[in-house]
């Protein structure tokens, strides 16, 4: 391990690791450690200790997949996410239909947000993102309603990375995202205005349990002629209050 590598940073690395062995394709070392960036070294490393924990197996030929206990966590993830879009999926619903634009449900993943689930606005022109897809957390409101409540231990790594540039507008200071994410947390929902894509916004909220981090986000999306920002505070408490009632709905099923 290298002097600037920290306990965190050792553990993001450990679960994007898990994240491509997940999807269950038996890969080499040089597959892995090229599917995540990783030098050999540091991914042959974070490998051995998955494998002393069950988190990973190794076949004869000595490609990697998963192991039983990462199954076993695969498997309960799949059931919280049911469960979660389960809860979302009215609230969405009941969101397209009275603001006319597409409204997402999407949790963090590292640096990125994965969209889990969608119901589409009513216009003929509208923002759709296919399920499954991933972007960076910073440039997308859904991504700082999760972002505003994390550690700087989450965060540090994330902006000594690098902020990547989409737009004009994408915040790409560290002190810049941290104001914007400290109005987050003030407000209580998130807004980003053509910082991933030219002529669309977004705006979310976080979905929060009683006590701890948000466990995923609601958001509303639309073209900029139609989603303006004098009507950002409205449609964020609004996307509030729904975001709520997906966490009494998750609290109350247990």
């Amino acid at each position: 391990m290298s002097g600037e590598e920290t306990p965190v940073r050792s553990v993001q690395r450990a679960l994007e690791l898990l994240s491509v062995i997940a999807q269950g394709e038996e890969l080499s070392l040089a597959k892995l450690a090229g599917a995540t960036a990783l030098a050999p070294s540091t991914a042959h490393r974070l490998l051995n200790t998955m494998l002393d924990l069950g988190f990973v197996r190794q076949d004869e030929s000595r490609r990697y997949g998963p192991g039983h206990r990462l199954l076993g966590l695969v498997s309960a993830a799949e059931q919280r996410l049911a469960a979660l879009r389960a809860a979302a999926l009215p609230h969405m619903t009941e969101l397209a239909s009275a603001c006319g634009e597409t409204a997402h449900l999407t949790i963090l993943d590292g640096s990125q947000v994965v969209f889990i689930e969608q119901v589409l606005g009513s216009g003929t022109i509208r923002v759709e993102v296919k399920v499954g897809s991933r972007m960076d957390a910073h440039v997308t409101a859904a991504g700082k309603a999760l972002l505003a409540w994390q550690p700087d231990a989450y965060l540090e790594p994330l902006f000594a990375a690098g902020l990547r540039r989409f737009t004009p507008s994408t915040l790409t200071d560290p002190e810049a995202l941290r104001q914007d994410l400290a109005g987050v947390r003030a407000h209580g929902w998130a807004s980003e205005l053509e910082e991933h894509e030219l002529g669309a916004g977004c705006v979310a909220a976080p979905i929060m349990p009683a006590a701890g981090t948000p466990i995923a986000s609601l958001s509303v999306s639309g073209p900029t002629s139609r989603l303006r920002p004098d009507e950002f505070a409205a449609l964020g408490q609004q996307i509030r209050v729904a975001a709520d009632r997906v966490a009494d709905s998750l609290a109350s099923s247990g």
